[in-house]
């Protein structure tokens, strides 16, 4: 079921040629955003509804978790179920509880890509009729169609390459390597 879910996201870049999927073009860059006071760490994501009209026959993937939340609530109230939970293992309730939070991204991905008109990535403001760039007019957050398209391909992944951002330097700044070590020669004279 996991594999499916990742060939299902990997199948959207590939071509009809059989190749390999490759990796999409970058259009904007996380570092293209500017976010407005106070929405530094605030980013549309698409609502229950909105993940509820895209979910299909993967509400079936729900069942193990569900089934697994109810065995911990089944031990609490009855303690000598525990061997059975124990037989169960720990292994396989991490993968049932797992395939939610799969399920979820790819849901959330999949809502953002249906939203055909512009939207501020901020607030989730519709921007039809504004310019190709400028600044929202509810939260104040800079915006580009190109960042708009990017952040609309997959929201997990801009988000985390935004974050990211903040551990790394500037793209061209100097940087201290180190000291240089000299060389060793190698036994064998070469």
């Amino acid at each position: 079921m996991v594999l499916r879910l990742q060939c299902l996201t990997m199948t959207d870049r590939s071509d009809s040629s059989g190749k390999p999927p490759l990796p999409p073009e970058v259009y904007a860059s996380p570092s293209d955003v500017a976010p407005g006071p106070g929405v530094e760490d605030m980013w549309w994501r698409p609502g229950w509804r909105d993940a509820v009209r895209h979910l299909t026959w993967e509400w079936l993937l729900l069942l193990p978790a569900l089934s697994v939340i109810g065995f911990v609530v089944a031990v609490f109230l009855r303690p000598q179920m525990l061997p059975f939970i124990a037989w169960i293992g720990i292994k396989s309730a991490v993968m049932a509880l797992a395939l939610p939070a799969i399920l979820l991204a790819d849901l959330t991905r999949r809502a953002a890509a249906a939203r055909k008109e512009p939207f501020c990535i901020h607030c989730g403001y519709e921007l039809t009729g504004l310019p190709e760039q400028g600044r929202c007019p509810e939260c104040g957050s800079g915006y580009t169609r190109e960042l708009i398209e990017e952040y609309r391909r997959d929201p997990n992944w801009f988000i985390q390459r935004y974050k990211s951002r903040q551990t790394h330097p500037p793209r061209d700044a100097p940087f201290d390597a180190g000291p240089s070590r000299p060389k060793r020669k190698s036994r064998d004279g070469t």
